[in-house]
C-alpha cells in the first residue's frame, strides 16, 4: 500500500481499463505530432508519454464518475488528429459545459508524495490553459522505500500516482521556463492549487 496526503486522489484502474488505454496508445501515436518546444522523442517515448496521458485522463474520468459528476471524454480517439487542446467534458452547478486539461507528468528523483507537492508545477504552458486544468502526477520508486510491501517501482504503475490539484482559467496568472525544457510553466507550485476534492462542487 502507497500511502499518501489527503490532498492526492488515488483511483484504481482495472485490467480493461488499462488495456484500453494502451490500444488508444498505440493508435494515437502514430497521429501525434511533437510540439516545437519539446524535446525530441523516440517512438517508444512518445508511446509512454501518451500511455501514461490515457491514465491520467481515465483516472480523472473515473474519479468524477465515482463522484456522480458528468465526464465525457472530448476526443475522437478513432481521429487522426486527436490533440484538441482539451480532454474532457464536464457541467458546471448551471449545467453549462466546460473544458478540462488534464496534464500528466513523471517524476524520478522525488517520489514522496509531500515532495511532488511542494516541488513541482502544473506543467500548462500559458496557451493550453482551459477552465478547468488539472495535474496527475507518477513517480516511481526505484529502492523500495515507500510501498509496505517493499519492491521496487521502475516503471510507470498507476498504483504510485494520484490526481494532485487543479486551478481554473482565471488562477493562472503567471508562467515561468519549465526545468530543462525550453517551453513555459505554470509559477504556481502544486501544494498551492486548489485540492481536487474542492473541484466537486463547482460540477453537476
Amino acid at each position: 500500500m502507497v500511502v499518501v496526503p489527503q490532498d492526492i486522489v488515488k483511483v484504481n484502474l482495472n485490467d480493461s481499463e488499462i488495456t484500453e488505454c494502451i490500444d488508444i496508445a498505440k493508435y494515437i501515436v502514430n497521429h501525434v505530432k511533437d510540439r516545437g518546444d519539446l524535446h525530441e522523442r523516440d517512438f517508444s517515448e512518445r508511446f509512454i508519454n501518451l500511455f501514461m496521458g490515457e491514465m491520467s485522463e481515465k483516472m480523472v474520468t473515473k474519479w468524477l464518475h465515482n463522484n456522480n459528476k458528468y465526464a465525457k471524454s472530448a476526443v475522437d480517439k478513432t481521429s487522426t488528429n486527436p490533440d484538441i487542446g482539451h480532454d474532457i467534458w464536464v457541467k458546471d452547478r448551471n449545467e453549462k459545459f466546460r473544458t478540462i486539461s488534464v496534464k500528466s507528468s513523471l517524476s524520478v528523483f522525488k517520489n514522496e508524495p509531500n515532495d511532488i507537492l511542494n516541488t513541482f508545477k502544473l506543467a500548462s504552458k500559458e496557451s493550453e490553459i482551459r477552465d478547468i486544468n488539472i495535474q496527475v502526477y507518477f513517480w516511481l520508486d526505484a529502492f523500495g522505500r515507500l510501498s509496505t510491501e517493499k519492491h521496487r517501482v521502475n516503471v510507470l504503475n498507476h498504483k504510485y500516482a494520484g490526481i494532485c490539484g487543479w486551478l481554473g482559467s482565471s488562477d493562472a496568472t503567471s508562467f515561468t521556463q519549465y526545468n530543462g525544457e525550453k517551453r513555459q510553466v505554470l509559477d504556481k507550485q502544486l501544494k498551492d492549487l486548489r485540492s481536487p476534492h474542492t473541484l466537486l462542487e463547482y460540477l453537476k
